[in-house]
């Protein structure tokens, strides 16, 4: 049965709310994973002073040479990224940083033979102590194309972690870059180590005082001062800088298929089914689903499949969710014999709507404890939804679904977890199941339930989150189902879980004014 078909039959059965308009159509690509630019992965960290010879002259002539670099710098195909800083906490000082980004250590070496290195080393019989020449490794990044042309402050942060802390540091960086992108003034950032060594640095850049003032009383700083006594071995050398000069090309591109947003497997979209059994046909319905579990399972094309209800509201409000490698994978299971037997329970239904979804990121695990049983595997789980605030800040909650998998990985607790968008709304659906009330306990007082609503109020409004119990569902290996070349071999993951929104209030599409969520989930 085709999506359209559905789409009547939903039409009719809604009691109380509209779904989405249909039928789906091809959205604008935000971003094909086309565009111009490189991931920086590289970088050098230069840091020097100048002879005070009480005229100021001498720092004078570094800031003046440091503005003349940036034509030779853009001319420097393999240099992504460049600044040059005067340190001033209060007052100007005659110290200097400048920090450049690179993908390769190719592009770091053909900078380094450049012009404008070979003026720099040129004057290091002026500096005091010479010329400190770091190269580092990038851990986490943003930068904004053309971010360098307004950007008048900064920061330059070092830090040394604990000897046996250093993997535990570096998890640090990664994580914290889901908060920094949800800070619109902080326009460049890098979280670096020296490689070899425990010392890492954070350098990021600002347009104003008070974007940086913002960043200095946010998250990650605070996240950062509170690690001090258990994974550094003391409060991190914070100096303050004005960006003298500086020059940002084209940045990566992120896209679902590339970058952050890493799809572990051939899942790209998906299918939620909410629907409003009457009451006294509630048992009847469930029965019927977890009885479809079998017919699910024998659908080569349907990566994974679930049912379940949701918890604290009523015992009959129920969904059912699906993952499909293509649209004619979707197709197919839309024709087959699940989708007809649910329709066939129409009888028994209040509400029914089908929602069709494009995934973004997604963690998937293929195993016993992955699959609901009614003894094993994931028994609990979590629909959200949440609206980004606005046309423009679609991009960014794109991001921060890739850039979130690292941190939903990091969880052994969540079993399955999805990001998506329903196409062409400004609408993010997440789904994720647990094994167990504790995991998800874990998961709902972690760092990406963390970061989620620490994003709330300036990149999303407050998203809406409601508890599930899983009562059916099938898993099959990567190798059962539809073959994707984006796969990775030998991948446990395999594949995903997913939801969003419907028909009543219970189960409606979040608005703006979408209610608290049922769960206190502290932002950082």
């Amino acid at each position: 049965m085709a999506l359209s078909s559905l789409f009547v039959l939903s039409m009719a059965l809604a009691a109380v709310a509209a779904p989405l308009s249909w039928p789906l159509e091809p959205r604008d690509t935000l971003n094909d994973g086309n565009g111009a630019g490189d991931t920086a992965t590289k970088g050098l960290l230069v840091q020097f002073m100048v002879l005070d010879d009480g005229t100021a002259t001498a720092a004078n002539n570094i800031s003046t040479a440091l503005t003349a670099a940036v034509p030779a710098i853009d001319d420097e195909a393999a240099t992504l990224s460049w600044f040059g800083a005067r340190v001033n906490n209060g007052n100007a000082s005659d110290c200097f940083v400048v920090f450049d980004t690179f993908a390769d250590d190719a592009g770091r070496a053909a900078h380094l033979g450049g012009a404008v290195a070979a003026s720099l080393i040129s004057q290091s019989p002026t500096f005091v102590n010479g010329l400190s020449i770091d190269p580092y490794d990038i851990l986490a990044v943003k930068a904004t194309d053309n971010g360098g042309s307004d950007v008048t402050l900064g920061l330059r942060i070092l830090f040394t972690a604990q000897e046996d802390k250093i993997s535990d540091v570096q998890q640090f960086c990664r994580d914290s870059l889901v908060l920094v992108q949800a800070e619109p003034g902080t326009v460049n950032w890098q979280c670096i180590q020296l490689p070899g060594t425990a010392t890492f640095g954070i350098l990021d850049s600002f347009p104003d005082q008070a974007s940086r003032d913002a960043h200095l009383a946010g998250e990650v700083a605070k996240n950062l001062f509170a690690i001090v006594p258990t994974l550094l071995t003391g409060p991190p050398d914070v100096q303050q800088i004005d960006v003298i000069a500086a020059t940002v090309k084209s940045a990566a591109p992120v896209s679902p298929a590339s970058s952050t947003a890493t799809i572990t497997n051939s899942a790209k979209l998906g299918l939620l089914v909410p629907f409003t059994a009457q009451p006294d046909t509630a048992a009847d319905v469930q029965s019927f689903v977890q009885g479809a579990t079998p017919l699910a399972a024998a659908e080569p094309r349907t990566l994974q499949w679930f049912g379940a209800s949701l918890q604290n509201i009523t015992d009959n409000e129920l969904i059912v969710f699906d993952t499909f490698a293509t649209e004619e994978d979707r197709e197919a299971h839309l024709g087959g014999q699940v989708a007809a037997g649910l329709l066939s329970q129409i009888g028994a239904l209040s509400s029914l709507n089908v929602i069709p979804y494009d995934i973004f990121a997604i963690k998937s695990t293929n195993d016993d404890a992955a699959v609901a049983s009614p003894t094993s595997g994931v028994t609990v789980g979590l629909r959200i939804f949440f609206n980004a605030s606005s046309e423009s800040t679609i991009p960014q909650v794109h991001q921060f679904c890739g850039d979130s998998l690292a941190l939903i990985n990091a969880e052994p607790g969540t079993k399955n977890w999805i990001c998506g968008q329903i196409p062409n709304t400004q609408t993010f659906l997440i789904l994720d199941s647990f094994d167990n009330e504790d995991s998800r306990n874990v998961h709902l007082q972690g760092k990406f339930a963390q970061s989620l609503f620490g994003i709330a109020g300036t990149l999303i409004d407050t998203p809406d989150v409601q508890m599930i119990q899983i009562f059916a569902g099938t898993s099959k290996p990567e190798d059962d189902g539809v073959s994707d070349p984006q796969s990775e071999a030998g991948a446990t993951a395999t594949t995903s879980v997913t939801s969003v929104s419907t028909t009543a209030s219970s189960q409606g599409v979040p608005s703006t004014t979408s209610a608290a969520p049922v769960t206190d989930v502290p932002s950082l």
